[in-house]
């Protein structure tokens, strides 16, 4: 299975996870202007997207997904300050309906 999945910027898939239903949930970047935002996406089993949402504000950066107990998601990345010269480590946890 293939499945390209694309947006009008620079995209980069990071980590991949197999979702409870059979599907996928991917995280990683997208690049919208002149910042990078987290990026999640959940397919089906056969690849075909069936949500994304994007979070962050600028210079942040998903590196791994995993699905949580009751059915959301827990994304880990980074947050970058450029003004600063430093990077942060964080995580999302999300609970999607």
């Amino acid at each position: 299975m293939e499945q390209n999945i694309r947006r009008k910027g620079t995209d980069a898939c990071v980590s991949v996870f197999q979702t409870s239903d059979g599907g996928y949930a991917l995280t990683g970047l997208t690049r919208l202007g002149c910042g990078m935002d987290v990026w999640l996406i959940k397919t089906d089993a056969s690849g075909i997207m069936q949500w994304n949402k994007t979070y962050g504000d600028s210079n942040d950066y998903g590196f791994s997904v995993v699905q949580t107990s009751d059915g959301g998601y827990a994304v880990a990345g980074t947050h970058s300050i450029i003004a600063l010269a430093a990077m942060m480590f964080g995580w999302l946890r999300l609970t999607l309906r």
